[in-house]
């Protein structure tokens, strides 16, 4: 029997062909694509986190959504994900992705309805351009600002800007432009009841920064004040936030001696500390609590505690073996003041002794008693000269023969009055050093780190080591010129000295500040702040600040 080949029959046969040849590649498509439903679930799992406050667990999951999403496909969600990363990679201060992010954020959001987006991409930007003194390429982000939210018809100028333009106060030291600017913002954020991407109230950090603001002043009260109202905008299970508000109140208590109420919000912000996230503790470090602490104890008169805390601070960066033999040195001095305090009370008893002898024998006793006392003289004399070795071995790093950190931080604490000039100087990549050419080499290298630095410097300037592989410079000087012109000397010497080991080259940056307002631990951590940002900008430079600084000075900076 013939089958009849008809036309239904050939159209039959073709789509079942296409259903078998096809829908296994559409359902493979639907599989490896993501639904909006899909992408709605998962923000509102993130938005959730950040309610509980676990915004580590946040930035997890929206890294993870953004692997899943592209721009192209789910344009509106691309974006809120990459505000929201930018947002959190800027809390936990991720320097390196946060800039990355917010450049892609800024090119991505060009369409005006996003205007929202690139505001907060060119506030990010416009800070480290703050942290570099690019003042006109900031200025231009800025103005940027105002286009976009004039375009989008929205009036007056959005919180970001006069939050930027008080940064630029505090490079030039006007403290109380940055103020009213700073309250600028915060009187939107107030109208307007701003958040930002992430749930955070915006005038926390507006506060915080007029927190620093007063107390660069000297005003501790009203800084007391901006904190204690953050407080209020703080929830209480919020530890991360809180922790921050914390430690800043505990340096204004301090500032103002008010080390009772130091030691309260300290306690709590280190009870909250155990349970924050790594990422915080990357942020936050536990060196910068216990720094906090041994002020606290120092100016509540505990020294015992305060040198304490130091050490260990100190000893963070020492090696084992170097500990092992500071040890040794702490014991073999206290041995040596024992045996010497025997001698002297032996002597003394004998003496005693020979005084209460008969009148028979007095001419005798008195000549004994001479020599005896003659005897004390000189052995005091060589008591006294030994204390001064075993003091100056203990105020002398051992490895790089400057002094140790102790010796230094005491010389720092006598500066406090007028204008002060220090430096922080990092050997960059110690550690690959280390891990590369071993631990000899290592300290090789910090050993004519040391010595260049010290044949570098002026006679009344002084350094020493401050810890592992950073050195502090004290300048004796009224000239922020002098003081770069000396770092850059140090740079640059240490840069071309030459090593036996193939490939090896040293380097080192520099962080100085030169004011005569800022004191304490306020300057250090200024310097450690400009240091931050030599390592950021390429390492191998010196970064530096002053209220003399010159124009020609600056601009070698910004051109480096």
């Amino acid at each position: 029997m013939r089958l009849k080949v008809t036309r239904k029959w050939v159209v039959l046969v073709l789509l079942m062909a296409f259903v078998t040849i096809l829908h296994p590649l559409v359902c493979a498509a639907e599989q490896n694509g993501i639904s909006d439903s899909e992408i709605d679930t998962q923000l509102n799992e993130v938005g959730k986190r950040l309610q509980e406050y676990k915004r580590e667990p946040a930035y997890k999951a929206l890294l993870e959504l953004k692997g899943k999403i592209s721009f192209e496909k789910h344009k509106d969600y691309y974006l809120e994900v990459l505000a929201k990363i930018l947002e959190l990679e800027t809390f936990y201060q991720i320097a390196d992705k946060s800039t990355n992010t917010a450049i892609e954020l800024y090119k991505l959001s060009d369409e005006s309805r996003y205007y929202q987006y690139r505001i907060l991409a060119l506030a990010v930007l416009e800070y480290y351009d703050y942290l570099n003194f690019n003042d006109k390429e900031a200025n231009q982000k800025l103005e940027e600002m105002l286009e976009l939210q004039a375009n989008y018809g929205v009036k007056g100028a959005p919180s970001e800007y006069y939050y930027g333009i008080a940064l630029q106060a505090i490079n030039v030291y006007d403290f109380d432009k940055s103020i009213e600017y700073l309250l600028k913002a915060a009187k939107i954020v107030d109208d307007k009841h701003e958040k930002n991407f992430i749930g955070i109230d915006k005038n926390i950090a507006i506060y915080h920064m007029i927190a620093l603001m007063y107390n660069a002043k000297g005003d501790y009260a009203s800084a007391q004040s901006a904190l204690l109202s953050n407080e209020m905008r703080i929830h209480a299970s919020d530890h991360e936030l809180r922790i921050l508000n914390d430690l800043d109140l505990a340096r204004c208590y301090i500032y103002s001696r008010q080390v009772d109420q130091a030691k309260k919000v300290f306690l709590r912000a280190k009870s909250d500390y155990i349970n924050s996230s790594e990422l915080f503790k990357v942020a936050t470090t536990a060196y910068t609590l216990d720094q906090l602490e041994a002020s606290i104890a120092f100016n509540d008169g505990d020294y015992k505690h305060s040198a304490t805390l130091y050490d260990r601070m100190a000893n963070t960066y020492l090696s084992q073996q170097e500990i092992e033999e500071k040890s040794k040195q702490v014991e073999a001095s206290r041995n040596f003041e024992m045996s010497e305090i025997n001698k002297q009370l032996s002597l003394f008893e004998q003496l005693e002794s020979a005084q209460t002898k008969s009148i028979q024998l007095y001419q005798v006793g008195l000549t004994l008693a001479i020599i005896l006392i003659l005897v004390i003289f000189i052995a005091a004399i060589m008591f006294h000269i030994k204390k001064k070795k075993f003091y100056r071995l203990s105020v002398t790093d051992q490895l790089t023969n400057v002094p140790n950190r102790r010796s230094i931080m005491e010389m720092f604490d006598k500066i406090s009055n007028g204008t002060k000039c220090i430096a922080l100087v990092d050997v960059d990549h110690f550690k690959d050093i280390n891990d590369t050419y071993g631990h000899l080499v290592g300290d090789e290298v910090l050993k004519k780190v040391a010595s260049t630095i010290r044949e570098s410097i002026r006679k009344n300037d002084a350094c020493g080591r401050y810890g592992g592989e950073e050195f502090m410079i004290i300048f004796d000087t009224h000239s922020i010129d002098a003081a770069v012109e000396i770092a850059e000397r140090i740079r640059s010497r240490i840069e071309n000295l030459q090593w036996t080991y193939e490939n090896m080259k040293v380097t080192v940056s520099v962080g100085l500040v030169y004011s005569d307002s800022l004191y304490g631990d306020i300057l250090l951590n200024e310097a450690d702040k400009l240091l931050y940002q030599s390592k950021s900008m390429g390492r191998n430079r010196v970064t530096f600040d002053g209220v003399q600084a010159s124009d020609n000075l600056r601009a070698i900076q910004n051109n480096r």
